[in-house]
């Protein structure tokens, strides 16, 4: 069979949503939490750029320096840019203006700042809260930095985010136009709208205030240059009367999630600001918290394609919410990111075959990244798994197979079992006119009415892929729709049959899928067997009973994110890896 369907796959197309091959991807490596440096390590090949936080000038010129060894050794492999961060000591403008005015304190830095650029690919600089009375200095320094560093080493230089020339505040000391000039990239760093000490909970970086933040940006900085900075962070408020001082204090994804859990709360949405909350109470105090997850983040990164920018970057590595990777990799690819389940279709033969044969209806949604398993690039969603055969082809994989998930029992229902009976009636697939017999021969051994019921098996299996979907470009070719559907289901291995267990459900099992009826309600669906064979791997949600069927499988609760190739038992499935494949 699948040597019949092979000429029906599709050529991957270009997509429209592609960032282009300049497209950077940014992440800042902070010191002083463990989380930064996981995350570093676990993404570092889906960075262009790594800014290293742990360089600060003195007010008297000197640098200071606090290198990690571990650091330094995980990035000697690392294919990208490496930047460090200079940072002026406890960001003060007493600190800022010495540096940038007094002789002999600004050459002694210029000296430092040359000699650190020469540790790794450059510098990005992030002096903050300037004087506005330093804009012209800060901008001579960077200009004079970026001649004595010559051609071989970037600059970087980080700007506070502002709607309009100031020239005064935070943001009334940068220059963007006079910044751009000497630096490569400019790092936007678009947060800090609402900060510890704001009174009123909200994002920190809310997107209609982003949007003017860059179209402003733009009228100052070559888009070329400009890197998109978004936070990985928010803020949990303490409302009511008295607030402490601050009355806000930072949160992280992870301690964001980790509190609605304890608190048994799940956060609402505010799509037109682009951020996710909750509240809870802290004893008499009720407090609100807002962060940014894959969802929100999603939303903010659209901006970059919009706008054309050279990337994205966000503060810090370890603050994001894991499905992040799968929404960078997805823009950075032309994929495209479901916020249903988190997940991303990154491959373009992937997601043109997703597209073109039924998506979200026929398949669901992703329920996984891709991972390798048994020699073959693999896909999960939520009713079927994608493989990429080694021709480059894309094929559903027959997830009923032995060696997989030979599914008889679940959620205490009874499938009905492959049967030679059934299958031995199909056409000879050398056949001629193998086609035609074949879509005739299911349509008499796929009904739509079954002992006096409307199970809708015949229309569910014909009907997941019309000509708009399968032909959205060119004319259609409706001789080859039965086909795709074969393509997508398989050969049926099982005449329609009551589950012993409850009569109301019927079933009719395939290669790649089973079809299911319910009386109650008069729907028919397939089954979730992605989702299945995802529980098998990872051992979560896993229904009971499957998990007794399942026990001795080699699949079975495989899936450890602290192994070798994330595989609790390699040697049972060979040519497989699991890193990355569940977030």
């Amino acid at each position: 069979m699948v040597v019949l369907l092979l000429w029906l796959a599709m050529p991957a197309r270009a997509l429209a949503e592609r960032s282009g091959p300049d497209f950077l991807r940014w992440g800042y490596y902070v010191p002083y939490a463990a989380d930064s440096f996981d995350s570093l390590q676990q993404h570092l090949a889906e960075l262009d750029v790594v800014a290293l936080h742990w360089a600060s000038l003195d007010r008297d010129g000197s640098l200071e320096v606090e290198e990690q060894p571990r650091v330094i050794s995980l990035l000697q492999s690392f294919q990208g840019k490496v930047l460090t961060e200079v940072i002026n000591r406890d960001v003060d403008q007493e600190t800022a203006h010495r540096l940038l005015t007094e002789p002999a304190v600004r050459e002694r830095a210029l000296a430092a700042l040359v000699e650190l650029a020469r540790r790794w690919d450059g510098l990005a600089l992030d002096l903050e809260n300037l004087a506005a009375a330093d804009r012209e200095a800060y901008t001579a320094f960077t200009r004079e930095l970026r001649a004595r560093l010559g051609g071989d080493k970037l600059l970087a230089v980080a700007v506070p985010a502002r709607t309009r020339d100031l020239r005064a505040g935070w943001a009334g000391g940068f220059d963007y136009a006079g910044l751009s000039e000497s630096a490569d990239l400019v790092f936007l760093m678009a947060y800090a709208f609402r900060t510890a000490d704001s009174p009123e909970a909200g994002p920190t970086g809310p997107l209609p205030w982003i949007q003017a933040v860059l179209e402003h940006a733009l009228t100052q900085v070559p888009r070329e240059k400009l890197v998109l900075g978004l936070p990985a962070y928010g803020y949990d408020w303490a409302l009511g009367a008295a607030p402490p001082d601050p009355p806000a204090r930072s949160v992280v994804y992870r301690a964001a999630v980790e509190l609605a859990r304890q608190h048994d709360q799940s956060p609402a949405y505010d799509w037109a600001a682009s951020g996710a909350s909750f509240r809870y109470h802290d004893g008499d105090r009720e407090r609100e918290v807002w962060y940014e997850d894959g969802r929100t983040f999603d939303q903010k990164l659209a901006l970059v394609a919009r706008f054309g920018l050279r990337g994205v970057g966000w503060w810090r590595l370890g603050g994001e919410d894991p499905a992040a990777w799968s929404v960078l990799a997805a823009r950075a690819s032309g994929g495209q990111f479901f916020p249903e389940t988190g997940y991303a279709i990154t491959a373009s033969q992937f997601l043109d075959y997703f597209r073109r044969r039924g998506g979200v209806g026929f398949f669901g949604y992703p329920v996984s990244s891709e991972f390798r398993l048994l020699g073959s690039r693999v896909q999960l969603f939520q009713r079927a798994a994608l493989q990429l055969g080694p021709d480059g082809g894309v094929r559903l994989m027959n997830v009923l197979d032995p060696g997989l998930l030979p599914l008889q029992r679940v959620n205490f229902s009874v499938l009905p079992a492959p049967t030679w009976e059934v299958q031995r009636q199909a056409p000879p697939i050398e056949a001629p006119d193998y086609g035609t017999r074949v879509a005739a021969w299911i349509r008499q051994v796929v009904p739509d009415t079954w002992e006096g019921e409307l199970v809708g098996f015949q229309q569910a299996y014909f009907g997941g892929v019309d000509c708009a979907t399968a032909f959205p470009d060119e004319p259609c070719r409706e001789e080859l729709l039965p086909l795709m559907a074969l393509e997508q289901w398989g050969l049926p291995t099982s005449v329609p049959t009551r589950d012993p267990r409850n009569r109301a459900f019927v079933y009719q099992r395939f290669q790649r899928g089973v079809l299911h009826y319910d009386a109650a309600t008069g729907a028919t669906q397939g089954l979730l067997l992605g989702d299945y064979l995802k529980a098998v791997l990872t051992g979560r949600n896993l229904p009971p009973d499957l998990a007794q069927e399942q026990a001795t499988a080699p699949l079975f609760r495989q899936y450890d994110p602290r192994a070798p190739l994330g595989l609790a038992r390699p040697r049972d499935l060979p040519a497989s890896d699991l890193r990355g494949a569940f977030q």
